[in-house]
């Protein structure tokens, strides 16, 4: 699997060069705001969502950077970017499934996390 900065650093840094236009991404929960950004500002095809992130939901829970684009940065796109004219965005798509697959993530815990600097509650 390459990841998107891998992608744009085999393409020289251009978005266009990237055709990320031809791209679909399937995620999990609903991208955040940022992502939501990058996302457009790379020009992603479509996207499409499990559940809604209603705290931090960039395609309609909170802001709809999905289908107003990401304000000003997409007026002055640099080389090899896109506009950031948004991104169409289909979410629902099994949600409860999706929840349970974060349960279930957050539950087991990530081995490869950093320890934190404060402690952390645990049942037991």
């Amino acid at each position: 699997m390459v990841a998107i900065d891998g992608i744009l650093e085999s393409c020289g840094g251009s978005a266009l060069d990237a055709h990320f236009n031809r791209c679909e991404l399937y995620v999990t929960v609903e991208p955040c705001i940022m992502c939501a950004g990058a996302l457009s500002l790379l020009g992603f095809s479509q996207v499409y969502y499990g559940c809604g992130n209603d705290r931090f939901g960039g395609c309609g829970s909170i802001l709809p950077v999905n289908s107003e684009g990401c304000g000003p940065c997409s007026r002055q796109p640099g080389p090899g970017t896109h506009v950031g004219q948004g991104f169409p965005a289909r979410g629902g798509l099994f949600p409860e499934q999706a929840v349970e697959l974060l349960r279930e993530f957050y539950a087991a815990g990530n081995p490869t996390a950093p320890r934190p600097h404060r402690p952390v509650k645990t049942d037991g």
